[in-house]
């Protein structure tokens, strides 16, 4: 059976992070390959047309030397002539985010077509305080556009509630269906009691808690403790005290901000580390300390954090409360060799998602409107 995947979206910004990955790797891991047809939104027509399959290969291929406008080149020659209009008798995915008011109509005039959503999260509705630069207000469209299609999946049990209990106020029978842990491809680490870094992925700003971070790394290297925290990830524009902390500790040989690194900068960060610390409190997900976890990494993580609800807690310190206090006790224990190194076993036998699976389970709902089996 064809499935048709709308990337009208992915095509305009090829970017590579968050909802962006997903898709890619959607495109990558499906079961049936030649029966997945790109398409994209067409508003003078109000239909979905269809994309050669030469702009999924774009899409699933490694990022270009060029980055972003290089991509977009190779993608705008297989976008010049506006593709066949697909059916609304066939099966239709979206699985991107947008705030494409006539895009949004579209779907609500198909309540009846046999149309998938997958749901990655509310945040930017239900915690407006964290999005000041975008607020949730101009998505609105989109959330209406949800509202109407006949079929959802989530990526966590917490958005699957948010949906049921804030967006649509009635129970939901969507299944879970969680992100793939095994998209860096960092191969399975071992501990190492040299190890002493500490690194931390993810936008430097209020719901990640980066500044309890840096708190925490500067109280124990004013201590005298022998590690280092390594940053990955942009400042948001509004976080002035994660700026200001951030430009602070650069005065210390043990801390390290970069604000962009691909995936093989990750790899290479991680093959350094002795845990991930991940203490946001703002995620539909939190694919990161999946990640790790994947690659044989203990975390140290918010015990809320969606991505683990349910999972076996196993490779991880979980804080119930995010402070810089409770980050340092953390450190503190991951610090001792006897205690990491049981961690470090435990991440071994920590079970986590694949990519390949997400497609799977992805495919079957659709598809053969297959039951999702149970989280390991």
């Amino acid at each position: 059976m064809r499935v048709c995947l709308d990337i009208t979206q992915l095509v305009r910004e090829p970017r590579r992070s968050g909802i962006q990955r997903a898709e890619r790797e959607l495109m990558r891991h499906w079961p049936r390959p030649g029966e997945l047809v790109p398409c994209r939104f067409d508003p003078g027509l109000s239909e979905m047309r269809a994309l050669p399959r030469a702009v999924m290969d774009e899409l699933c291929a490694d990022a270009p030397p060029g980055g972003l406008q290089e991509e977009l080149c190779r993608l705008a020659r297989h976008l010049a002539e506006p593709g066949p209009v697909i059916p609304r008798s066939e099966p239709l995915l979206c699985a991107e985010l947008f705030d494409d008011r006539p895009r949004a109509e579209h779907y609500v005039h198909r309540k009846t077509d046999p149309v998938f959503w997958l749901v990655y999260d509310f945040l930017p509705w239900l915690h407006p305080e964290w999005f000041t630069t975008s607020p949730g207000a101009a998505l609105m469209p989109y959330i209406r556009a949800m509202r109407a299609v006949p079929h959802h999946a989530f990526i966590s049990a917490a958005t699957q509630r948010d949906f049921a209990d804030r967006v649509v106020r009635r129970p939901c029978a969507g299944p879970v269906i969680p992100l793939g842990a095994d998209g860096i491809g960092l191969q399975r680490q071992r501990f190492d009691p040299a190890k002493r870094e500490f690194v931390m992925l993810g936008t430097l700003e209020a719901r990640k808690n980066a500044a309890a971070a840096m708190l925490a790394f500067r109280r124990l290297w004013d201590e005298g403790v022998d590690a280092s925290l390594t940053l990955i990830g942009a400042t948001e524009k509004d976080a002035r005290e994660e700026q200001a902390l951030a430009r602070e500790l650069a005065a210390y040989a043990s801390f390290r901000h970069v604000e962009r690194l691909p995936d093989a900068g990750v790899r290479d960060a991680l093959s350094r580390a002795r845990a991930m610390l991940f203490p946001s409190e703002g995620e539909g997900y939190g694919i990161p300390p999946m990640e790790a976890l994947h690659a044989g990494i203990p975390v140290i993580v918010w015990s809320g954090l969606p991505a683990l609800e349910d999972m076996p807690a196993l490779g991880q310190i979980r804080l119930a409360e995010i402070t810089p206090d409770s980050i340092a006790v953390a450190v503190r224990s991951m610090l001792d060799d006897a205690m990491a190194a049981r961690l470090w076993a435990e991440a071994e036998t920590m079970p986590t998602p694949t990519w390949r699976e997400f497609a799977a389970h992805i495919a079957a709902w659709i598809t053969d409107r297959a039951p999702v089996p149970a989280r390991r």
